[in-house]
């Protein structure tokens, strides 16, 4: 299972959740368990319980265009609940408690995923994702 298939998320080695409904199957995202380091699928109306990381994308192919998927950890509230969501803009870096970065999916140039000033790397010391996702940097 990799990063940046659109319509699906990466929730575990073996484990990816589709995002859209279609063929009897209901839109689901990732719940995933840092302290086990294991995910499960849910339906995408139902909530992650705490303290999971909710995951409804993986890289910016997950979005509406020009939408970009944000991963984001507040720091001042308890139980710290982080997700992955399509947004607007994800203003990268620590401001005020809060933890921000854009998820990616690295691709041999010339696609720039993170664009022109910014690059693909993997995510490193963050427990609260899968391993093998990428950021921009």
């Amino acid at each position: 299972m990799s990063v940046g298939v659109a319509g699906k998320v990466k929730c575990d080695d073996n484990l990816e959740c589709s995002l859209t409904s279609g063929g009897g199957q209901l839109a689901q995202k990732c719940c995933w368990n840092s302290s086990t380091e294991s995910g499960s699928c849910a339906l995408s109306v139902n909530s992650c319980t705490s303290p999971l990381t909710t995951i409804r994308c993986d890289s910016k192919n997950d979005c509406s265009s020009g939408q970009v998927c944000c991963y984001t950890r507040s720091l001042l509230v308890s139980p710290t609940m982080p997700s992955a969501t399509c947004q607007d803009t994800c203003p990268s870096g620590t401001q005020i408690g809060v933890t921000r970065f854009e998820l990616c999916a690295p691709a041999p140039l010339p696609v720039l995923p993170c664009g022109i000033n910014a690059s693909c790397v993997p995510v490193t010391n963050n427990p609260y994702l899968p391993a093998g996702y990428h950021r921009c940097q």
